[in-house]
């Protein structure tokens, strides 16, 4: 796993960053929220969390500024029926913080706002955090 890049950010596009390190362009897969953080941001060095996800028809790098939301991407993904795309709307929508809050509260209702999870999606999660 590659657990961080540092790096120069070379290109800002709406759904990823090319962060540049030791001459290699890594494209980097993140949230809206997270690249709300680049507007304008272009030759920064930053440091991104990252998650490496190599499938049968793709391999790709998930970026994350905080350590936490990657942790919670990695938490979501071990629940079945939560992909990814899921994972990554759910940190986009929810912060690590604010997602202890549903854990902690049991209203896991509230990721119904989330396009993609459903009633059954729901009893996924309140089965796995029982």
């Amino acid at each position: 796993m590659i657990d961080h890049i540092t790096g120069t950010i070379c290109f800002i596009a709406d759904n990823y960053i090319v962060l540049e390190c030791h001459d290699i362009g890594y494209k980097i897969f993140m949230t809206k929220k997270d690249m709300v953080e680049f507007d304008r941001k272009k030759g920064f060095i930053r440091t991104i969390f990252t998650y490496y996800s190599h499938t049968e028809d793709a391999v790709k790098l998930y970026g994350f500024l905080c350590l936490r939301n990657r942790d919670l991407f990695l938490e979501l993904l071990r629940i079945n029926g939560v992909g990814r795309n899921t994972a990554m709307l759910i940190i986009n929508k929810f912060n690590y913080k604010k997602f202890e809050k549903i854990k902690n509260n049991k209203s896991f209702n509230d990721l119904k706002v989330i396009k993609g999870i459903g009633k059954k999606l729901i009893e996924t999660f309140i089965k796995y955090y029982k």
